[in-house]
């Protein structure tokens, strides 16, 4: 998904990642210590306009099968995150 620059969203993951980068340190090993057998993880990188676009999960996300599921899509995803 495209969000713009001045995005509350982006502008506080932006405040956390360049000026407490310990704080998400400490934060990954909190995860890491909790013993939880699944997690999630955000990616934020710059936005590139594509031909196609794909998600892939490492286990089903409906039935939760460790079997990996790929979806792709012609142009940016939104079709992919919307459900559509």
């Amino acid at each position: 998904m495209k969000i713009p620059e001045k995005h509350p969203v982006l502008v506080s993951s932006k405040q956390l990642l360049f000026q407490n980068p310990l704080q998400i340190v400490d934060a990954v090993n909190e995860v890491l210590d909790s013993g939880d057998e699944h997690g999630m993880g955000v990616i934020i990188q710059r936005f590139i306009e594509s031909d196609y676009s794909e998600v892939v999960f490492s286990c089903n996300p409906l039935t939760g099968v460790a079997k990996p599921v790929i979806e792709i899509c012609r142009g940016r995803g939104e079709q992919l995150v919307s459900e559509k």
